[in-house]
């Protein structure tokens, strides 16, 4: 496939008709994934007041374990390109009770905003950051 947009739709379809069998085994995937979001979570250092961006989040369950460490004035942004598992990290932020104001559905191919400013303060690009890191 060589049509990045094509691609994208593609890979957009497919997560989006994935995203129910992601949350009804989303505690069993978690559970084997808890080492590498803790690494994660750990390698950005996120601090009280930072704002937390999860790219391709899926469940959301890295970037809900960096939201702790960002407590009581940060903010947690989670995006996916496909809308269903939006859905599937805005219903675990409600199990949470989590205080979820704003739902920002995207592949991160394309971010709206200024990569350097979210809210006038600079974000912590979860995975991306953790990445460059040896």
């Amino acid at each position: 496939m060589d049509d990045p947009e094509e691609f994208r739709a593609t890979s957009r379809d497919r997560w989006e008709a994935a995203a129910r069998g992601w949350s009804a085994r989303r505690e069993a995937f978690q559970s084997a994934a808890a080492p590498v979001s803790a690494w994660l979570v750990d390698a950005v250092q996120p601090q009280p007041g930072q704002t937390v961006l999860e790219l391709a989040a899926g469940p959301g369950d890295t970037g809900l374990l960096a939201a702790e460490r960002v407590r009581p004035d940060g903010k947690l942004i989670l995006t996916d390109g496909a809308e269903a598992m939006v859905e599937v990290a805005r219903a675990r932020t409600e199990e949470l009770g989590l205080n979820r104001r704003r739902r920002d559905p995207g592949d991160g191919a394309r971010v709206d905003r200024p990569p350097h400013r979210v809210g006038g303060r600079r974000p912590v690009p979860l995975g991306l950051h953790a990445a460059r890191r040896p």
